[in-house]
């Protein structure tokens, strides 16, 4: 075999790897922040007032179980249009009681840059009904945010009285 052609066969496993490995991709974005209403910390995680729920286990054992809320937040890409984009891809929102949130994405890794509808609900456990309506659901959220590909740590802070 020709030394040139074996270097040929090596430079193009070489792209063919490169490629395969995401070479050339969008970098992806840590996004993190803070949901707010009127600026003031929008405290979740709490226990809610009134008779603790209990649940029968299968082995007669009665369990009472605490009744907490605790945030939603989902980041939806958009599609040109502006609509929200049912077939892609979704991104959940890490959020502490204190209404901090992370979303890392897949692996940790973040998510592609884009432009994206921010869904934010409080849900009850057990009715599951939510305290803020659905005036921040996928469909209808006014929270929409472009987030560039740089830098790859961005903090979007999020006020409920002003989307």
């Amino acid at each position: 075999m020709q030394p040139w052609f074996r270097f040929g066969l090596v430079l193009s496993a070489g792209f063919v790897v490169g490629l395969l490995s995401g070479c050339g991709s969008k970098p992806l974005v840590k996004v993190y922040g803070k949901v707010t209403m009127k600026r003031e910390p929008l405290q979740v995680g709490k226990l809610k007032s009134g008779t603790t729920p209990a649940m029968m286990m299968g082995n007669g054992e009665l369990v009472k179980v605490e009744q907490m809320e605790s945030l939603s937040v989902v980041f939806y890409p958009l599609t040109p249009a502006g609509e929200t984009d049912k077939k892609a891809e979704f991104y959940w929102a890490g959020v502490d009681p204190d209404g901090s949130y992370k979303v890392l994405g897949k692996e940790g890794g973040g998510l592609p840059p884009g432009k994206y509808r921010i869904s934010v609900s409080l849900p009850t456990a057990f009715t599951n009904v939510d305290k803020l309506r659905g005036a921040f659901g996928p469909d209808n959220s006014k929270i929409i945010r472009d987030i560039p590909g740089e830098p790859r740590e961005q903090e979007i802070n999020i006020d409920l009285a002003n989307p």
